[in-house]
């Protein structure tokens, strides 16, 4: 393997390490809005109930 190839390998595990990274924090945005829903479901109960 030569020189060119193993830096474009190094560039290519550094740009997925980073996607991983944007996945995992989406993900987690996700999650968090998810969670936001049920808070204002719950809120609005509470109010008409």
């Amino acid at each position: 393997m030569n020189q060119q190839t193993r830096h474009e390998r190094a560039d290519i595990a550094k740009h997925l390490g980073s996607l991983r990274e944007l996945t995992q924090g989406m993900d987690a945005m996700q999650e968090a809005v998810a969670q936001l829903k049920v808070l204002q479901t719950l809120s609005g109960a509470q109010v008409k109930g």
